[in-house]
């Protein structure tokens, strides 16, 4: 598999998600081997998003809590993501068009205990390498 290619997995049964390529990171690599992340925040979450809930996805990055998020939420519920790099807003939002969810919304700034400008240096792939 080339560097720059990524790769559609599906996981949590009835979902699809455009990944970063696995060879790349410990995230994506997790995610196309096993089809999930972090199982045990996962089910965590599980227990506590409900039906018609609002929820907000901070640094929502490809949108993997998302796009659970918005699943357990269904039609009722809301979820807002907050990504402020283009770089993974672009995977988000695609990976929302993916899923056909009407239910989640993407906000482009970032969230912080300060008010003002600053700088958010886009890390890009580079910061999905682990040796």
């Amino acid at each position: 598999m080339p560097d720059t290619e990524d790769v559609v997995i599906n996981f949590d049964d009835d979902l699809k998600l455009n990944i970063y390529n696995p060879c790349l990171g410990v995230v994506c690599r997790e995610l196309y081997l096993k089809g999930t992340f972090e199982n045990n925040v996962k089910v965590y979450l599980k227990q506590i998003v409900i039906n018609g809930m609002v929820v907000l996805d901070v640094g929502a990055d490809m949108g993997y809590y998302t796009i659970l998020f918005a699943k357990w939420v269904g039609s009722n519920g809301k979820v807002i993501a907050f990504e402020p790099s283009n770089y993974a807003r672009s995977k988000f939002i695609g990976n929302i068009t993916l899923n056909c969810f009407n239910n989640a919304y993407k906000s482009d700034f970032a969230l912080s205990n300060e008010n003002g400008p600053t700088c958010l240096i886009n890390p890009g792939v580079d910061s999905r390498i682990f040796a």
